[in-house]
């Protein structure tokens, strides 16, 4: 792949030099069904190589990196499973993080990356109860995620323009790409009931996460809790629905971040009607988003605190 980011005024490779990457990669997946459980087992092994134009004076980096998995899945009764995962995963770091040396447009960043970064290494571990037959479906799911040397952006507050300088009345904020030792953990939990068959279908659902930086307190950027419930009824072509989300107060703040986002509680409409057409399946829909005109600010952008999600 070729990658680059053109200033719009210029066309020069102002924010991230042009930069050649190549992967190659072989991966295998096993599976083998024991008496009593299933077990699996991945791995995976690749080398990322990124070159910037010579012109831009960055360095060629070369990353070799290994990730293996395993796991199994154990029937307690007809139609409950206990499934649990190991793995260690290794990631390159991308160009915009190794490279980036200018401003970002759609974040009203001036990125700054560091050609200096190590490749990720994460070690997973993932645990899941799960009913996956009948009408009724449910399934609980718990993981923490150890990472040594996480890529994550830091915005300092520093204003500066175009040209990287700083100034009070800049339209850019800092963002230096950095590393650090991370620790992710969370669950979340879902409950269904009739999602393919006419009549009325229910489906609720849970998500949480809480992620720190070894002495550094807590991630940035990091998602609200949330909960949240979807009716349905199908009858023949027809299918209607009505989707609840309620995303919680988001004030677990990085060092650097100052707003917390509020709670909001988001509800959609939905109607479609699907018949054949010729050799196909033709679908029309209705929809109404955000019915009740919520202010929605996403605790996982960077613009949070001056731009809402669309009403």
């Amino acid at each position: 792949s070729k990658f680059s980011a053109l200033a719009a005024a210029t066309g020069r490779a102002d924010t991230v030099p042009t930069t050649q990457s190549t992967s190659i990669a072989a991966f295998v997946l096993e599976q083998k069904k024991f008496q009593d459980f299933t077990a699996s087992f991945g791995g995976r092994v690749e080398n990322v190589q990124r070159k910037p134009e010579a012109q831009f004076g960055e360095p060629n980096r070369s990353f070799s990196l290994a990730s293996y998995s395993v796991g199994a899945m154990l029937p307690l009764s007809k139609d409950l499973e206990i499934v649990t995962s190991l793995s260690t995963a290794e990631r390159a770091p991308s160009t915009e993080e190794l490279y980036s040396r200018g401003p970002h447009e759609s974040t009203l960043t001036f990125d700054i990356g560091d050609h200096q970064l190590r490749k990720e290494t994460s070690r997973n571990l993932e645990f899941s109860l799960q009913k996956s037959s009948g009408m009724l479906h449910w399934k609980i799911n718990t993981f923490v995620n150890r990472v040594r040397d996480y890529v994550y952006g830091q915005v300092d507050g520093v204003h500066v323009n175009e040209e990287g300088e700083v100034a009070d009345d800049g339209e850019f904020t800092q963002r230096h790409w950095k590393q650090a030792s991370a620790t992710i953990r969370g669950g979340e939990a879902e409950i269904a009931y009739n999602q393919s068959g006419d009549g009325l279908s229910i489906r609720g659902f849970a998500d949480t996460s809480r992620g720190t930086l070894e002495g550094r307190g807590n991630l940035p950027l990091q998602a609200a809790d949330r909960f949240g419930l979807d009716l349905g009824y199908r009858y023949q072509a027809w299918r209607g629905t009505l989707s609840v989300l309620r995303a919680m107060r988001q004030d677990r703040l990085a060092s650097t971040e100052h707003f917390a986002t509020p709670a909001f509680t988001k509800v959609d409409l939905n109607l479609t009607y699907t018949h054949p057409y010729q050799y196909a399946q033709l679908t029309w829909f209705m929809q109404v988003r955000n019915l009740f005109d919520q202010d929605i600010r996403l605790a996982t952008s960077l613009l949070k605190e001056t731009v809402p999600q669309p009403r």
